[in-house]
């Protein structure tokens, strides 16, 4: 993956950096040319296919696309706080920064810039790029006791530009104690097939007894690259509950990393994996268990078409201190073509007793039974698959509780089922 110019165009674009964010970029970029992109040799990136991107060059844009208002806001739902990402920039003209309620905090990035929640240690290479490329980003916090009455939803936006691009956007939300809030994420692309490769990194810290519901809909445009980074750190009774949908691009991949530190802290993920004709879709997860009486539960599902690959790797880590443990894990798979591929490796890593852990995987296709059946009643093929793979999927997408959100989401898979 040659980006010299990307990073040619960012020293002279990038603007007067602090000699915070300067030292920042300085490090990921070090970092990045010293790992390198992943190989097969890494396990997390052992069933995904690179070698497009890698011969791929990208430029960077600090210039934002042209987006009339009244378009980017057919994406946003009411009675959220919208804020909006036009390539990779966050937009302030377009969204609602100052309207937070009281006790929540709706900023740049930059006017808060603190140190990043993953380690320097960490040998992501898109985390590191992230760094590099630091340019733009939003901070939210919610400060303590504070109960958001509305959502917070952030839409990105990526448009058609003469060349492929890259963009690197930071969100970072901190939640006071006891304090409680919805968030969700939404991808748009405008223009023809826009050609870009994204990595959104999010980083989210819970205090003690916060509670966070966090919904996303990483759906991209089939010449898209995106590999977004999130991780989840939970103090003592905090929740942590999320709903990922994840479809398109050449690449759409999901990583999801949350560390339950203190005691009886509790995580619940769930997601959908979408694979059209010759994309790959991935979501990797890992739930770290390092404190007593944490619990987690993730569940996933998948339904990938003709020529498509999906990638679920799920992961539970029980540390040695972690007694009364529960942890659960569910992957369930659906292949509409025989041409389809899934790969799932749901794994438990448990280092002390006193635990209580399960996991397991299924893969299938459609009864030709209940395809006959539907058939026969007046239903044609595509109708008939749409209506069994919406009793597959809807256990997942029912947990979404903004009907504007469910709808959107709805809509795309009918869209993408069997492609």
């Amino acid at each position: 993956m040659d980006l010299s110019s990307a990073f040619n165009l960012l020293e002279r674009y990038g603007g007067n950096p602090s000699d915070d964010l300067a030292g920042l970029r300085t490090t990921g970029r070090d970092s990045f040319e010293k790992y390198g992109l992943p190989s097969r040799e890494d396990e997390l990136w052992k069933y995904t296919r690179l070698r497009g991107l890698k011969d791929k060059e990208f430029k960077w844009s600090h210039a934002r696309g042209l987006i009339k208002a009244r378009e980017a806001r057919e994406h946003a739902f009411d009675g959220a706080h919208t804020i909006f990402f036009v390539d990779g920039v966050l937009d302030t003209a377009l969204s609602s920064l100052e309207e937070a309620p009281e006790g929540v905090s709706i900023k740049n990035y930059f006017s808060n810039l603190e140190k990043p929640l993953f380690g320097d240690e960490d040998r992501h290479a898109f985390f590191h790029l992230s760094k590099a490329f630091l340019y733009s980003g939003l901070s939210v916090r919610v400060a303590k006791g504070v109960k958001a009455l509305k959502p917070i939803h952030v839409i990105y936006i990526n448009t058609s530009k003469p060349d492929p691009f890259c963009l690197f956007p930071r969100v970072q939300v901190s939640m006071g104690e006891m304090s409680e809030l919805e968030l969700y994420e939404s991808y748009v692309g405008f223009g023809k097939n826009p050609e870009y490769l994204s990595s959104v990194a999010t980083e989210i810290k819970l205090d003690k007894g916060a509670f966070l519901r966090h919904f996303k809909s990483q759906v991209d445009t089939a010449a898209a690259y995106n590999i977004a980074i999130n991780r989840v750190k939970q103090q003592a009774a905090s929740r942590y509950e999320s709903v990922r949908i994840v479809t398109g691009g050449l690449l759409s991949r999901d990583e999801l990393y949350v560390d339950l530190q203190e005691e009886g802290a509790e995580a619940q993920v769930s997601g959908l994996l979408l694979g059209e004709s010759g994309l790959q879709v991935d979501q990797i997860v890992e739930i770290r268990h390092m404190a007593p009486h944490c619990s987690s539960d993730q569940h996933f599902r998948s339904i990938i078409s003709e020529a498509a690959r999906g990638v679920f790797l799920g992961g539970i880590k029980v540390d040695r201190s972690a007694v009364g443990t529960a942890a659960h894990q569910l992957n369930k798979n659906l292949l509409l073509a025989p041409t389809g591929e899934i790969v799932t490796k749901p794994q438990l890593e448990i280092d002390t007793d006193d635990v209580t852990c399960s996991h397991g995987a299924t893969t299938g296709q459609l009864s030709l039974d209940q395809l006959f059946y539907l058939q026969s009643r007046g239903l044609d093929r595509r109708e008939s698959e749409l209506l069994l793979s919406k009793g597959f999927y809807s256990t997942i997408v029912e947990q979404i509780p903004s009907g504007h959100f469910k709808n959107m989401v709805e809509s795309v898979i009918g869209e993408r089922v069997g492609k």
